[in-house]
């Protein structure tokens, strides 16, 4: 004990731990203390991307060979639905400003016209002469890109938490639907709102915002789209929303569905209560060989053959080649889960980009790859064709793109979203 106070007063400290390497280490091999320091933190361009063009291809792309879009507009960031409601501000010629928000499709001279009234913000940026103005690029619901000062645009009402935009509902009572509040719809950028229209029985949709009522106080209203595309009014307690119960997979997530042995194909009250479109009750997912078959399944077998008491001779052996989901029917977005009847498991709601709707249990779902943090899926993106991988089919399948093809590379379209990434 005395020796130990000794020790501290006189200001001496153990001796510190060796180092992992000894000195020499450096000189003798100089590319090794740079490999281990540049492997513990994975860099920018250790990543591989997963981006869907504009002219609906898929590609892998090194993420050195992406531009981003910008986004520096507080009150238009990137998928905000917004109404033109000034078209004199918009910037019909700025082609230099449409190539950095990323507008593939965007068209020198062309205007807001009758059917380019609502959209969706894709990207913004500072005028690069007006301080006061800030370029906001818009992808209009009829499919053109155009670029407005952000004073000319308004953005979509949404005052209700409990309703956000993109929430997935089932019209459940008809009586509440305001077929004729003109004012309200227009607010809530109902692009496709027909006054006096009503919905069919029980149809679903997403909601595209709320807004306060225009005569009861403290009441709102929400805007729906349908799956039909038609657009209504309505009142909260007509809409039943979408349960989801599943942390690990929120709605919105995208998906691959991993097998058939945990699918639920009959219960139809569930697939109503989560408001699943084209569910059929008892369909399964496409079904495609396995690329590479275990060798073990090859058996061979035993067949008699004539002659006196010879040993049967061996056929040659079989090959059964297992089956898996098609990487084309086994993608998609989580719609809701809800706790299975038996309270064990989870049951995911899936809409498939094939179209039609499964449910899954948790344990049969595969998340996305979403890697890169720079680049998360949903991004706008720009790509270099020289930093495309055209022949990585097994990094494809990794990345869940159906539609890649081997061999290919981009020619004139190079904007898109990002759909997954993955460490190279």
């Amino acid at each position: 004990i005395i020796f130990s106070r000794v020790f501290l007063v006189c200001g001496a400290f153990p001796p510190p731990p060796p180092p992992l390497l000894p000195p020499s280490a450096s000189r003798l091999f100089p590319f090794l203390i740079p490999n281990l320091l540049s492997r513990s933190i994975p860099s920018m361009s250790d990543f591989v991307l997963g981006v869907l063009l504009d002219d609906g291809r898929e590609f892998i792309v090194d993420v050195s060979g992406v531009t981003p879009t910008p986004s520096t507009s507080t009150d238009f960031p990137p998928g905000t639905r917004v109404r033109v409601v000034h078209p004199d501000k918009c910037f019909p010629k700025f082609d230099d400003m449409a190539k950095t928000l990323n507008l593939g499709k965007f068209v020198a001279g062309r205007k807001p016209g009758p059917t380019s009234v609502v959209g969706t913000v894709v990207g913004s940026t500072a005028h690069p002469v007006d301080s006061a103005a800030t370029v906001v690029g818009v992808r209009m619901e009829d499919g053109a890109e155009l670029l407005f000062d952000s004073r000319g645009l308004q953005g979509a009402s949404s005052v209700s938490q409990e309703w956000p935009v993109g929430c997935r509902v089932r019209i459940v009572d008809d009586g509440k639907v305001y077929s004729k509040m003109d004012v309200a719809a227009s607010a809530l950028t109902l692009s496709k709102w027909i006054s006096g229209a009503k919905p069919l029985k029980a149809e679903m949709g997403v909601v595209l915002g709320t807004a306060p009522h225009p005569v009861l106080p403290d009441a709102i209203v929400v805007g729906v789209r349908t799956d039909a595309l038609r657009d209504f009014v309505v009142a909260p307690e007509a809409l039943r929303k979408t349960p989801g119960v599943s942390t690990r997979f929120p709605q919105g997530t995208r998906v691959r569905i991993a097998g058939t042995e945990k699918l639920y194909t009959k219960m139809d009250e569930v697939a109503e209560r989560l408001n699943l479109p084209n569910w059929t009750s008892g369909s399964k997912p496409a079904m495609v060989p396995a690329k590479d078959p275990p060798a073990a399944e090859a058996v061979p077998v035993a067949t008699p053959t004539e002659g006196d008491g010879a040993d049967p001779a061996a056929k040659k052996a079989k090959v059964e080649r297992k089956l898996e989901v098609s990487l084309a029917a086994a993608v998609g977005e989580v719609l809701g889960s809800e706790k299975h009847p038996d309270g064990n498991t989870i049951v995911v709601g899936v809409k498939t980009d094939a179209g039609p709707s499964f449910l899954v249990a948790e344990e049969g779902l595969e998340p996305i790859p979403n890697a890169s943090t720079q680049f998360p899926a949903g991004s706008r993106v720009r790509i270099e064709p020289g930093k495309v991988y055209p022949k990585h089919d097994v990094k494809a399948a990794e990345l869940c793109l159906p539609k890649w093809v081997m061999g290919a590379k981009p020619a004139l379209v190079t904007t898109g979203k990002v759909l997954s990434s993955s460490a190279k």
